[in-house]
């Protein structure tokens, strides 16, 4: 929309109606507030306009209105002071009257504006602004900080449920941070579709969701959130290529208290389901359970029985005896259907190869597809010893098998040991992402610790540093999805964006006065600054280092401290590398390096916008660049101002 059409709707707002009054015969005509010409068959008495404006005011107001909206009383102002104020109307001061006197002494201009209204109009703008403040761009919920602003403290009373998407780094890493945020997206669409309109979800962290559910009925509360669970589970989606988006979900029950103390109890239980994944549990379930949910757990395991014949599913049962709790189907697809319902809450499936519908080869196959097999092992029943089925079902993915005629200390054995193993590794794994998490976070507080001594000298903000790291990322991400020309893997992406942070350590044996000199710097003091990029090299190359540098992470340090300055035509320093004779890892953190740089205050200059700092990059004013990755920065010019500027 154009400035002249949004004219009108601006006017309309600000001017309630615009009179031209006649002061010497006492009439009036309305005039457009859009273009200021008269409108026809719009006119009258001017005392009339004044009575009908003042009838719902009180007898003593209205006519203290009546008397300063008086004929008399308007062309005196006009004649002493050209204007003319007064404030009243239905109800006291909601309506303000401006008279400005006309040219030709004759008529005045009178502009009426509905304070009442502009106040309600910006009252409505405001909770619009305040609404996309606190909008999530991925989820298309409500953000972290809201939650700390508004929710933290607030009194609720509900379902208050933490949604974790398992293993959700591990799809980050291996597809990238695109996919990361399609998976996020399509949580959050699935638990949108399941919520009412007054239920609140909350980006809560990295891989976490918070969902509000005002109700107090538990059996609602859960159905909804099996529902999220089993929903999420089915999933198929190119963006994460093979990944089996699954959640964990943990659920408190508030009752008139703050939010933060519910919430803290449901992200206690979320980490309970995570030690099975795919799965939900509540406060109510675990109140209800006499032990430790986790050794009722070990006790009580979950088999699933799927065999075409009613004796041979009622015999394994008996055998399993009261340590296991059983579920039955006829045929594979009743138990794809079971396996869908209950995830890996399933600890173990036995499975008859011959079945009608679809026999035990079809399950595993549609299992494998679904990558079920990663969480739920199968145990094979067969009468036979078939060598080939034996070989197909252990290919296949199968972990065991038990044979007919059953024994009964047998089949009991190795569905124990069976579960032991898989739950073992449930934990094992558990117990590699929380060390990774952690691993994570002590690297990223090293960076930053270094990244602030570093700013300290080098006068740049230490915001610069962490800024370019994430730049990096987004650009190496979007390079690797343009090409495989530089054989990058998504691995290399987290490594290179590390590594990037150390581009400038060099110049911590550079004269700090050099370094924050606020005038132009002479031809011998850019030379010595120069020379940061061969001392950063040194740096890294000396003292224990040098027994890791074959090390990716040291590597890719190396190459970006001695080459982010080089350029493409061979301009830079330096050694004046051109092309692709420029490691890929230089050159992108290069381009990241300039970019900030631009949009960000310098002593010696003011930050230009992204859009101009696009355009001199493209230009070639702040050196030559890969045109891929110039291709490359343009695509994610807008994700990086979102999440890195704003």
């Amino acid at each position: 929309m154009t400035e002249m059409q949004m004219l009108p709707e601006q006017a309309r707002i600000v001017f309630d109606a615009v009179l031209r009054i006649d002061l010497q015969n006492g009439t009036y005509k309305t005039v457009s507030p859009c273009t200021g010409e008269e409108t026809p068959g719009e006119n009258g008495a001017y005392a009339e306009w004044a009575g009908r404006l003042t009838e719902n005011a009180d007898g003593e107001n209205r006519q203290k209105l009546l008397a300063a909206l008086g004929l008399e009383r308007v062309q005196k102002e006009m004649e002493q002071h050209g204007r003319y104020e007064v404030f009243g109307g239905e109800d006291t001061d909601c309506k303000r009257l401006i008279f400005l006197r006309c040219g030709d002494g004759r008529h005045a201009m009178m502009y009426v504006t509905d304070l009442g209204r502009i106040a309600d109009y910006y009252k409505n703008l405001h909770g619009r602004m305040e609404k996309e403040q606190y909008k999530d761009p991925i989820t298309g919920g409500l953000n972290r900080s809201y939650y700390e602003k508004k929710l933290r403290d607030r009194r609720i009373s509900g379902g208050v449920a933490v949604i974790d998407i398992d293993d959700f780094k591990l799809c980050n890493d291996t597809y990238g941070h695109d996919a990361g945020d399609a998976a996020l997206s399509v949580v959050a669409q699935i638990i949108r579709n399941n919520i009412a309109e007054q239920d609140m979800l909350v980006q809560f962290g990295g891989d976490e969701l918070l969902l509000l559910l005002p109700t107090n009925k538990t059996n609602e509360a859960e159905h909804i959130l099996e529902s999220i669970r089993r929903e999420i589970n089915t999933v198929q989606h190119g963006a994460f290529g093979n990944f089996r988006l699954s959640a964990s979900i943990g659920c408190a029950m508030a009752q008139n208290e703050p939010a933060a103390d519910a919430v803290y109890r449901a992200d206690r239980i979320m980490y309970r389901a995570k030690n099975k994944k795919n799965t939900v549990i509540t406060e109510w379930q675990l109140a209800g359970n006499t032990k430790d949910p986790d050794e009722k757990q070990a006790e009580k395991q979950l088999v699933l029985i799927v065999d075409d014949s009613v004796f041979n599913r009622e015999l394994l049962g008996e055998l399993l005896g009261e340590g296991f709790e059983i579920l039955e189907a006829a045929n594979g697809r009743e138990c794809m259907e079971l396996l869908t319902q209950y995830g890996a809450q399933i600890s173990v499936v036995l499975l008859d190869i011959i079945m009608p519908v679809m026999d035990g080869f079809a399950v595993l196959e549609e299992m494998g597809e679904k990558h079920l097999l990663e969480d739920i092992p199968v145990i094979m029943i067969t009468a036979d010893d078939d060598a080939d089925d034996i070989r197909r079902a252990f290919e296949m993915g199968v972990t065991d098998f038990i044979w007919r005629p059953f024994d009964a200390k047998v089949v009991r054995q190795r569905i124990r040991n069976t579960v032991k193993l898989y739950a073992k590794q449930r934990r094992m794994l558990s117990m590699l992402s929380e060390q990774a998490r952690e691993k994570e976070k002590n690297s990223r507080i090293m960076i930053d610790i270094l990244s602030n001594v570093v700013g300290c000298i080098n006068g740049e903000s230490a915001g610069h540093i962490l800024r370019m790291k994430k730049i990096t990322m987004l650009l190496l991400e979007r390079l690797i999805l343009k090409t495989d020309r530089y054989g990058l893997a998504w691995k290399d992406c987290g490594l290179i964006a590390a590594a990037a942070t150390l581009h400038d350590i060099g110049k911590v044996r550079i004269e700090p006065a050099i370094l924050n000199k606020p005038d132009k710097l002479t031809e011998e003091e850019c030379a010595v600054v120069k020379q940061h990029a061969v001392l950063g090299e040194e740096i890294l190359k000396s003292g224990d280092l040098s027994a890791f540098q074959d090390e990716p992470q040291l590597k890719n340090a190396i190459e970006i401290c001695r080459w982010h300055h080089e350029r493409y035509n061979g301009r830079g320093y330096p050694d004046g590398l051109s092309g692709d004779d420029i490691p890929i890892a230089a050159q992108v953190a290069g381009i990241a390096d300039v970019f900030d740089a631009l949009v960000s205050v310098r002593s010696y200059k003011d930050a230009y916008t992204p859009e101009e700092a696009l355009r001199m990059i493209r230009d070639g004013e702040c050196g030559c660049f890969n045109p891929l990755l110039v291709e490359c920065l343009t695509e994610v010019i807008g994700k990086a101002v979102h999440d890195i500027y704003q």
